[in-house]
């Protein structure tokens, strides 16, 4: 899934760790869009992109919306970090814009298409 363009949505992205797969080295993206005034909604993207090369830029393999992440209620997500040791994390707070209770997430990315979502609160 594309990342929204839409103007009234705002975006922001992370970027960090590494991965390699059928011969591609590359590393993650994380972009979170945020659309509201008072009530923040957001979405979350993981993309994997390919490092770049002596011909071109780096490029984007896979880009698709993240589940797991609270329940089907909106969600408004922070800025997200990546932790790297011993292998890529994020780390994000993600708040009920309703009633403002706070959860904090844990991404474990892999492969392209692979990663596991923890809850650590």
């Amino acid at each position: 899934s594309p990342v929204p363009r839409d103007r009234s949505v705002h975006l922001l992205g992370r970027e960090g760790g590494s991965w390699e797969s059928d011969g591609i080295v590359g590393f993650y993206r994380v972009v979170v869009g945020n659309s509201g005034f008072e009530i923040v909604e957001s979405i979350l993207y993981l993309q994997w992109l390919a490092d770049a090369t002596e011909d071109s830029a780096p490029r984007i393999v896979l880009s698709e919306p993240v589940s797991g992440i609270g329940s089907d209620e909106p969600l408004s997500i922070g800025t997200p970090v990546f932790e790297v040791d011993g292998g890529a994390a994020i780390v994000l707070e993600a708040t009920d814009p309703h009633t403002l209770a706070a959860s904090t997430f844990r991404i474990i990315p892999g492969k392209p298409g692979e990663y596991t979502v923890f809850r650590v609160d």
